[in-house]
């Protein structure tokens, strides 16, 4: 029998190649000589690293980059290496900082080792500094109304901006192709933009997005436009398209890509997957593999706490909350355990 898991985490417990091990087991229960493949999955703001390094092989690395750009403190972010690819987390690296400083100084530590290719995931961004302390690290410079070099641009010193010079920028950024990871549709700025949609106060809303606005008008007087259309990360994405020519696709078109999930997925006699984040079918990924679900062979979607599915009932079709009741002492191992006792027990009353 040939299975295929493919996990979503179930909230911030249990992270989805923990999922995938726990379905492994209560299906190896039952049927000990199953060929079972497991896919890690990842959203762009959450396990985008782990998950490529568990299915490509690659290698975590340890790297120092700038916490707090104002008295310079450091903080030590894990990074991802496979082959000549250096896998980014955009919002563990940059942290609640108001500088994406330390996202261009990964970018750097990148290119000194000579990679290829940066995959950066950008969910959950929130510097709103439309990556100039990024540019900056990068080699960019910007200078105030009196035409004085700025040492340091946060989002609090979008408005001092009055000249901007990207021609100084690493050549090496020419030569390496950059992939962005986002599961959103912000805009640049105004009702749809990122900030629009934040938790934060009117004022700051406000604040935010008229500064961003001002910087997109500085960056075109340098002949840098923005699609304002690209706002993930407040801005980031559009800044990143417009001076690398950097190509966003979703986690889910990632997932697909690099893990040859479409074939695996028509290969399999049992496709087993879900997770919790929210509503139970959020995930782009699960939606995906539903929609190729044609009834040949069986699916399993496994859902726990709120979550819900609104998918109607098909042949071959089966769906189980394995944990009702998730609270805030639910612990990885009580969902974990569930999954494979629910797994283990449809083994048997389908074999």
């Amino acid at each position: 029998m040939k299975v295929l898991i493919a996990m979503d985490a179930y909230f911030n417990i249990l992270q989805s190649h923990h999922a995938n091990q726990f379905v492994h087991d209560g299906i190896k229960q039952v049927i000990p000589d199953a060929n079972i493949v497991m896919v890690p999955l990842f959203l762009s703001h959450k396990d985008m690293i782990d998950s490529l390094l568990i299915w490509d092989k690659g290698k975590k690395i340890h790297k120092k980059v700038t916490s707090d750009i104002h008295n310079q403190s450091q903080k030590e972010v894990t990074l991802g290496l496979i082959g000549n690819a250096l896998i980014i987390d955009g919002k563990n690296t940059i942290g609640n900082s108001t500088s994406s400083y330390a996202l261009g100084e990964a970018m750097m530590y990148g290119l000194d080792l000579m990679v290829q290719e940066m995959i950066i995931s950008i969910g959950n961004v929130n510097s709103y500094d439309l990556g100039a302390g990024m540019l900056q690290a990068l080699g960019a410079k910007f200078y105030d109304r009196n035409g004085a070099l700025m040492q340091i641009v946060t989002r609090d010193d979008l408005k001092l901006v009055r000249g901007i010079d990207v021609t100084q920028m690493d050549d090496r950024l020419a030569q390496t192709k950059i992939t962005l990871v986002s599961d959103e549709n912000y805009h640049l700025f105004g009702k749809s933009s990122q900030i629009a949609k934040s938790d934060v106060s009117e004022t700051e809303k406000q604040y935010i997005d008229n500064s961003i606005w001002y910087l997109n008008e500085q960056f075109k007087k340098v002949n840098v436009f923005l699609d304002a259309n690209q706002g993930d990360a407040g801005g980031i994405q559009a800044v990143m398209a417009a001076l690398f020519n950097a190509e966003t696709k979703t986690s889910q078109s990632l997932i697909f890509e690099r893990t040859d999930l479409l074939s695996l997925l028509r290969e399999a006699d049992l496709v087993v997957y879900g997770g919790a984040n929210g509503t139970a079918h959020s995930s782009l990924v699960a939606n995906a593999l539903y929609d190729f679900h044609d009834g040949t062979n069986m699916q399993l979607y496994l859902t726990a706490g709120k979550s819900y599915s609104n998918i109607t009932q098909q042949e071959n079709y089966y769906q189980f909350n394995v944990y009702p009741e998730v609270t805030e002492s639910t612990e990885d191992i009580h969902i974990g355990m569930q999954l494979t006792d629910v797994v283990s027990s449809f083994m048997r009353i389908q074999k």
